[in-house]
């Protein structure tokens, strides 16, 4: 066999098909179910998480209501934080369900207003604490605040703190 016999034959290239790609109507509908269940079963997971932060902001400020002397608002900040977050979910929910109405955008707005003064009121009151603050000796109470009270007023702040630099950002990507 001469080198030039090699180079004149002809080569067809093999090609496999994906068996994936050949899918029986019934497999592909049974794929489209199960990503629509994971995809409900994820929308459903967010939106408990969603309603849960703020409940349970409510929950720990009233439980320890009396239990953060170094400063008594913090508390209260998360009891009021909480319930203003359903206000707004709520509002933001009607407004969305109700888009041909205009009867939802001044409550929406008057509640982003009330939950952006109320956030800025926590930040003074929370990081003024921040560096005095321990949970160990409530006999301490010029510097004690109760753990879970405080973690969580600290905590929900800082999720604030991600979701208006987000928008902040989304809203000047969406103005280019």
């Amino acid at each position: 066999m001469d080198m030039e016999d090699n180079y004149d034959s002809e080569v067809t290239p093999m090609i496999q098909s994906d068996p994936s790609l050949n899918l029986s109507p019934t497999k592909q509908n049974s794929n489209n179910r199960l990503f629509t269940s994971f995809l409900i079963l994820f929308l459903v997971f967010i939106f408990i998480a969603i309603v849960a932060v703020p409940i349970l902001q409510i929950v720990l400020g009233s439980l320890y209501i009396n239990e953060c002397p170094i400063d008594h608002r913090i508390p209260i900040y998360l009891i009021v934080a909480g319930g203003a977050t359903l206000i707004l979910f709520i509002t933001l929910a009607m407004k969305i369900i109700m888009e041909k109405s205009s009867l939802w955008i001044i409550p929406h707005g008057l509640a982003v207003l009330f939950c952006l003064g109320w956030f800025i009121t926590g930040s003074v009151w929370i990081f003024h604490a921040k560096s005095k603050v321990q949970h160990y000796r409530p006999d301490i109470s010029s510097t004690y605040c109760q753990y879970s009270v405080f973690n969580c007023a600290f905590g929900t702040l800082f999720i604030s703190y991600g979701f208006l630099f987000a928008s902040v950002w989304n809203n000047n990507n969406s103005s280019k």
